[in-house]
C-alpha cells in the first residue's frame, strides 16, 4: 500500500456515499485526531472522490486540517467495483459486535480524558455498567 499526502480542499465527499454523518459522529472522529492524530489512511480515486473515510475528511477540515494522508484505489477499478469496496467498507463494520464485558474492563481501566476520545458519552457509559 502506498500512501500520499493530499491537501483537504482538493479532495471531494462521495456524493453517493451510502453512510451518513451526523454531527456527533464528525465530532466523535475529530475527537479522535484530535487525540491520536491520522493513524489510517482515507481511501479515494484517482479524481479524488473519497470512497473510505468521508467522515474522516469532514473531521480533519472542521479541525482545519490542510492536508491529510490517503491510499489511492487502482486506476483500471471500474465504478462498480468502486461502489461495492465502499459499501463493503462501511458493511463490515456492522456485521460486528461489541464484547461488552472486555468493552467495560477496558473502558473502566482509561483516564477520563481517553474515555472522551474513545467515542462514548458519559451516559452512554453508564447504561453500560
Amino acid at each position: 500500500m502506498k500512501t500520499e499526502t493530499v491537501a483537504t480542499k482538493d479532495l471531494k465527499l462521495d456524493a453517493n456515499n451510502v453512510r451518513k454523518h451526523n454531527e456527533r459522529s464528525i465530532d466523535a472522529i475529530a475527537e479522535s485526531l484530535t487525540k491520536f492524530g491520522q493513524q489510517k489512511p482515507i481511501v479515494i480515486t484517482a479524481k479524488n472522490v473519497v470512497v473510505a473515510g468521508n467522515g474522516t475528511l469532514q473531521a480533519a477540515q472542521k479541525l482545519g486540517w490542510d492536508d491529510i494522508t490517503v491510499v489511492r484505489l487502482p486506476k483500471d477499478w471500474s465504478a462498480k467495483q468502486i461502489e461495492a469496496f465502499a459499501i463493503a467498507d462501511n458493511r463490515t463494520s456492522d456485521m460486528s459486535e461489541w464484547d461488552i464485558d472486555q468493552l467495560v474492563a477496558q473502558l473502566g481501566s482509561l483516564d477520563d480524558d481517553l474515555v472522551v476520545h474513545a467515542g462514548f458519552t458519559p451516559d452512554e457509559i453508564t447504561d453500560l455498567l
